[in-house]
């Protein structure tokens, strides 16, 4: 939808800024830095990132491999063979894959959306961060409601999309229950993305049949939240 960028909540800061630029607000990298980027679609915040600043080394994680010959031309293309290194995996091997690694920001941008284990992966996140290190999600958050309505409708969204939208209460308490301090969060209402202006965005809504005024009424309890805390 936006330079590679997989994500379905596109917000930029003005509009010739990137997507991933309130991303990098947020989390503050420096030169010097090393960051995990988890569930990192086809590289777009990695390349953003370094952009930026020059002499950060990235760990970038994904499980898809159709997408392996994709990414390796991005990274030869910008010359970032020694900046970023991929791997291949899924999140439940983070403990023997960085046993020996330790990471100054970990990033999960609309990528806890695919996980029903979010606990055990933020315990095994703490563990591989600096003292001072931080992590950062974004992720869709949807409102805790007793509309039967709403509630169906955003399960339906769910299932077509096979993903799973967090209760902004439950993210806290996740992070909280994990040991991580200091949390801090913001959120956008989702229908405000800029995705909703453009028009290959109602393509996938189209094919996975949720383009119905029910779907986009229900979008309205949806967020896109941000959550950066402390180890």
């Amino acid at each position: 939808n936006n330079n590679d960028l997989l994500e379905y909540g596109i917000f930029k800061l003005h509009p010739f800024s990137h997507p991933n630029d309130m991303d990098i607000n947020i989390i503050k990298p420096t030169n010097g830095m090393t960051i995990l980027d988890c569930g990192c679609g086809l590289i777009e915040t990695a390349i953003n990132i370094l952009s930026k600043y020059k002499n950060i080394n990235l760990h970038c994680l994904t499980n898809d491999y159709s997408k392996k010959s994709k990414i390796a031309k991005k990274i030869k293309k910008y010359n970032y063979e020694s900046k970023i290194k991929m791997h291949y995996t899924n999140y439940k091997s983070i403990p023997e894959r960085f046993d020996e690694l330790k990471f100054d920001r970990i990033l999960f941008i609309e990528s806890l959306l695919y996980t029903t284990n979010i606990k055990k992966i933020l315990l095994n996140s703490k563990n591989i961060l600096n003292d001072n290190g931080k992590i950062y999600i974004r992720t869709l958050t949807c409102s805790n409601t007793k509309s039967e309505y709403i509630n169906k409708n955003i399960k339906e969204i769910q299932n077509k999309l096979g993903c799973n939208f967090i209760y902004h209460e439950n993210m806290i308490y996740f992070l909280q229950n994990s040991g991580f301090k200091n949390i801090k969060f913001s959120s956008v209402p989702f229908i405000l993305n800029d995705n909703f202006f453009n028009p290959l965005f109602y393509i996938p809504l189209l094919r996975y049949k949720i383009l119905n005024i029910g779907n986009m009424f229900s979008n309205l309890s949806l967020s896109e939240t941000m959550y950066i805390a402390d180890k």
